[in-house]
């Protein structure tokens, strides 16, 4: 069961059991992006023979995603869990961006100086 599967490194997580053979149920709250993920995997299994299959599940924080994953395939092995809430705002980014500048300058410029 891969959390967070709908895009970026979740999305890659799933294809490379896929390919050796394993199921996978792929949860993510963006659930169009899930479906097109599953249908993508499903289509590997109906190309190549020793492919798994893939469930798409929306995912929300409860027992019972997890209680639907396992119905699905009786048991889960692995769960990776990939979901991410981000709170940055555009403000926060510059913030921090600022605070990393300001940390390296003082690394690179000022201790020379000193």
């Amino acid at each position: 069961m891969v959390a967070g599967a709908s895009s970026g490194l979740g999305c890659e997580f799933c294809l490379d059991p896929v390919k050796a053979g394993c199921n996978v149920v792929a949860a993510a709250r963006r659930t169009t992006l899930l479906q097109s993920l599953s249908d993508e995997i499903n289509a590997m299994r109906d190309r190549q023979a020793r492919c798994g299959s893939a469930v798409a599940l929306q995912l929300d924080v409860s027992v019972e995603v997890v209680k639907k994953a396992w119905a699905v395939f009786g048991r889960i092995n692995v769960l990776i869990n990939n979901a991410v809430i981000s709170y940055l705002s555009k403000k926060n980014v510059q913030i921090w961006l600022t605070a990393i500048m300001r940390d390296q300058a003082n690394k690179e410029v000022f201790n020379q100086i000193m």
